[in-house]
């Protein structure tokens, strides 16, 4: 076989550049078409007020939805200023790593924990990077209140590559405990943060207690609880069933990540953003997305979700109220079919003080017929204080969170 002379080479990748700029002219055709279709399917916009909602009701609610706009207005009157970190288009490196964790024994360390106990006390403000090897973990994790400034980096930089695992599940009885004792949700997680300034890059966190039965009190498996503030998740996985997620309290922001889990599996009281993060609920039948548990309209507390998606099997509410005042808002996100008409559950509590909202949301999950008439469709004013990352105080600890450039919210 002749060997090819740089002319041919030339031609050969003039050739392939034409194929490739024919098939993205013809895919871009294909999505204007449907792009028409999906238009022309839409319902027309309805009031965010059913009919069945009296005018007393009404105005009951425009007060409170009003008021509740103000305060998270002036919680984030800053503006919406991203933190003062240079946004890069580079690709992401992994840091100098100050100790490593390898399975195979080819680092400091062959557990997380181990080295998170290693971690040395009385650094101050200066971040202490642990570099976590292919493998799968299985261990309980915590990380103490005396571990600050840690951050937890999946070394191939790809979540699928670095799993931590574990399966207990609120029936699950206290080591060393009294007969009959449990660990009760708070305690079965696997992976548990109770030190300020967290960071986990690239790391899947997993419940891996089997699927509970419907309405089995004894079914939370916690897959990560955050019980402090500044925490930081980028490119991660949380994995499990009931309970996937406690995002027990503090500032806390989720970029890029996938959660998954069935029943209540975002809960907790923190204030939290979600941005552009996929959210698959794998439900047999009913499931509850979040389960927020501000207790009254005075705490700056809720979940924010922007841009990413809802998407899963069976049917889910994007939310329940666990607290009296419970605050969970979506902006730009897609919503697919999963999501029930409803919309939102008051899980048997008064409509008074609950804050529920959606803005710009796409899909068939955000038609608004059939939407509970107490949540609230926000115009672009009324939901600009929760498009604003100041919601969650980003420009005061992000900069510091030892995040790349890349995971800068907007």
């Amino acid at each position: 076989m002749a060997s090819k002379t740089p002319r041919d080479s030339v031609l050969g990748w003039d050739a392939s550049l034409n194929g490739l700029l024919t098939a993205m002219a013809r895919l871009t055709s294909t999505f204007l078409v449907l792009g028409l279709l999906l238009c022309l399917a839409m319902p027309l916009p309805a009031s965010a007020f059913p009919t069945e909602v009296s005018e007393a009701e009404r105005n009951a609610i425009r007060m409170k939805f009003e008021s509740e706009v103000q305060t998270v207005g002036s919680q984030v009157s800053g503006g919406p200023a991203a933190p003062s970190v240079p946004i890069s288009r580079s690709w992401v490196r992994l840091p100098k790593c100050d100790s490593t964790v390898a399975t195979d024994g080819g680092g400091n360390f062959r557990t997380i924990q181990a080295a998170i106990d290693a971690v040395p006390r009385g650094r101050g403000q200066t971040r202490w990077v642990i570099c976590v090897s292919k493998g799968t973990y299985k261990e309980k994790v915590k990380v103490p209140i005396t571990a600050s400034y840690v951050s937890l980096w999946g070394a191939p930089l790809d979540a699928t590559q670095v799993t931590i695992q574990w399966g207990d599940t609120a029936a699950t009885p206290v080591p060393g405990g009294t007969p009959g004792q449990k660990l009760g949700s708070y305690d079965s997680y696997t992976f548990a943060i109770e030190a300020e300034h967290f960071s986990a890059l690239y790391i899947t966190f997993q419940n891996t207690a089997a699927r509970p039965k419907d309405g089995d009190p004894n079914g939370q498996a916690v897959a990560v609880r955050t019980s402090n503030n500044y925490q930081a998740f980028y490119k991660c996985q949380f994995r499990g069933h009931q309970d996937t997620l406690f995002a027990h309290q503090g500032l806390q922001y989720y970029r890029d990540c996938y959660l998954r889990g069935s029943v209540d599996f975002i809960f907790g009281n923190a204030t939290a953003l979600f941005q552009n993060c996929d959210v698959y609920a794998d439900v047999i039948d009913k499931g509850f997305l979040t389960a927020q548990a501000r207790a009254t309209a005075a705490e700056n507390t809720g979940f924010v979700f922007r841009g990413g998606s809802v998407t899963g099997t069976g049917l889910v509410y994007l939310g329940r109220a666990w607290g009296l005042a419970a605050k969970v808002v979506f902006l730009e996100v897609y919503l697919g079919p999963v999501v029930k008409p409803e919309g939102w559950d008051r899980w048997g509590k008064p409509t008074n003080a609950i804050f529920y909202g959606e803005y710009s949301c796409s899909g068939p999950g955000s038609a608004r017929a059939g939407r509970v008439g107490w949540a609230f469709q926000l115009t672009a004013a009324q939901a600009r204080p929760f498009l604003s990352p100041n919601f969650i105080q980003a420009s005061t600890w992000l900069p510091t969170s030892g995040l790349p450039a890349q995971a800068v919210p907007y």
